[in-house]
């Protein structure tokens, strides 16, 4: 129905989020263009601070478009705010179980696991990569967390032998796969990736980075297999040693004696 599409349409661009919203509700489920329609009203109740509004539309939405990452995104963010964790992990564990190789649910597992867990994060970042090379968000997540892994080693107390290379094995293996991410992110890979030259001593790439000329056409991703499942990114920081105060020799005590009364 065209006159649904443009009056939505036309309500999302004045910014009346409540017709908007309205609109879809009587004339949603005729209107044409899906994908467009069911953007605009998620973008709606995102505008009216409503998450838990927009989850219905957003369950319709991946319905009609599974290759849409935003809206499976939003979804689960969506049911976090919402304190449905539950709900967020099984929508992505059932499209993964229903294919394997769909690079934007592996993903975003990973984003859901970072930040109680880096090296189960990591693990969701290469299955993605490997299943969609070209799946910039993959590549990016990746190499930034090889690179935060590496850092996080370093963070302990007490950096043994065994750790510094598991640390540089980390930065080497972050080096092409932030390459292939700089394919796509240039900007916002230049940065990091400048940095780990540095680190490695790869003093003709960061010139050619700098200058604009880098050629990153062979970079392919690593096999990291073995890296990730030995990795151990527990921190431990030793206590500072507190000193006792040396002891103070005691002091003699003074008795004053009264001064005598004159005798009268």
């Amino acid at each position: 129905m065209n006159a649904a599409y443009y009056a939505i349409g036309a309500a999302s661009s004045l910014k009346d989020y409540d017709r908007v919203i309205s609109l879809y509700n009587r004339f949603g489920s005729f209107a044409l263009n899906p994908k467009d329609i069911h953007q605009w009203v998620v973008s709606a109740y995102f505008a009216k601070q409503d998450s838990a509004g927009a989850i219905p539309v957003l369950i319709e939405a991946v319905k009609a478009s599974p290759e849409e990452p935003y809206f499976l995104v939003n979804l689960v963010t969506a049911y976090q705010k919402a304190g449905k964790d539950a709900e967020a992990n099984k929508l992505l564990d059932d499209r993964i179980a229903a294919n394997p190789n769909d690079g934007t649910a592996l993903l975003v597992k990973g984003s859901l696991a970072e930040e109680k867990d880096l090296k189960e994060a990591l693990q969701w970042y290469y299955k993605a990569a490997k299943a969609d090379p070209n799946n910039a968000n993959a590549v990016v997540y990746l190499g930034a967390g090889l690179y935060t892994a590496a850092a996080k080693i370093y963070e302990n107390s007490t950096v043994t032998a065994a750790m510094a290379k598991t640390a540089d094995d980390l930065i080497r293996a972050a080096v092409p796969v932030l390459e292939l991410a700089y394919k796509t992110r240039p900007d916002q890979i230049k940065g990091m990736l400048g940095s780990l030259y540095h680190q490695l001593k790869m003093a003709d790439k960061r010139e050619a980075l700098d200058a604009g000329t880098l050629n990153v056409d062979g970079a392919t991703l690593p096999e990291i297999t073995e890296l990730l499942q030995g990795l151990d990114l527990t921190v431990t920081k030793t206590a500072p040693v507190v000193e006792e105060p040396a002891a103070q020799p005691a002091q003699k005590t003074t008795t004053k004696k009264a001064p005598a009364k004159r005798r009268k």
